[in-house]
């Protein structure tokens, strides 16, 4: 049994890539809070939410931020993708 385990299936997460301007140098804003590897700030996605909904949650949540635009550029979904299921 995995932690993976107690999330209802399909599970879907969002993994955001947030860009911004820092010290005139463009950026990704990375979550190190876990005491962890620096990484996407990326959250599971709750039953009868929209991804957009999830990633305001989870940036908020995690790191405190609210953005006033959220653009989706791209989805990564094939099945098999992930070997955890």
């Amino acid at each position: 049994m995995t932690p993976l385990d107690e999330y209802p299936r399909p599970s879907v997460a969002v993994d955001p890539v947030i860009f911004c301007v820092y010290r005139d140098r463009l950026s990704v804003v990375l979550d190190s809070t876990s005491g962890t590897l620096p990484r996407l700030p990326g959250t599971f996605v709750h039953e009868g939410e929209t991804l957009e909904q999830a990633i305001r949650r989870g940036l908020t949540s995690k790191l405190g931020i609210s953005l006033d635009r959220i653009e989706q550029l791209h989805v990564f979904d094939q099945p098999g993708r992930d070997p955890r299921g």
